[in-house]
This record gives structure tokens, sequence and C-alpha cells, in this order.
């Protein structure tokens, strides 16, 4: 039970993090165990405007989707392979 609540309070900080800001995250691939590096974001400000009325999925406990700024699209992981992540300061500009 001690493991199950250490994950669920990683994944909650995770998904905090990214909801406020951009992040760099490393995970192990689930089929390949290959290590992967993204520059990733939930934040509102970072994620392209869609006009999508799909209903959205529910997704597996553990489950990630992110928008991935690197590659402009959307990729999933679990929380639980995430090996480090660290949050970018934002810094606002004007043009």
């Amino acid at each position: 039970i001690y493991i199950l609540v250490i994950r669920e309070e990683k994944e909650e900080r995770l998904r905090a993090v990214l909801s406020e800001s951009i992040v760099n995250l490393s995970f192990r691939k689930l089929k390949t165990d290959q290590i992967r590096h993204m520059t990733c974001t939930l934040n509102d400000e970072y994620v392209p405007k869609t006009d999508n009325t799909k209903e959205q999925r529910k997704e597996p406990p553990g489950l990630i989707t992110v928008y991935d700024l690197d590659v402009k699209g959307w990729r999933r992981f679990y929380a639980d392979r995430v090996i480090d992540f660290e949050a970018e300061k934002i810094v606002d500009v004007e043009v």
C-alpha cells in the first residue's frame, strides 16, 4: 500500500508541475525499455487550441497524456516509468 501511495503522490506532483510549466523529463518506454527525453507541458498557454468535440477517453491509472513541444504533438507515458523531471522556469517576454 505504501508504494501505491508514493506512486500516486508522484503522479499528482508531476501533473501539477506539467499544468503550470514546461517540463523536461526522462522516462523508460514500456515496450522497449529505452530511455526517452521529452520537453512537454499541459499548460494551456503552450498547447494548441482545438475545436475537438470528441468525448475525452478515460485514461488508465498512471497514464499521462502531454503535449510534446519538440515534435508538436501529443504523447503518453506512465508516471511510474518517469526517471526524472525538472520544470523549466517560464519567462514572460513582451514583444
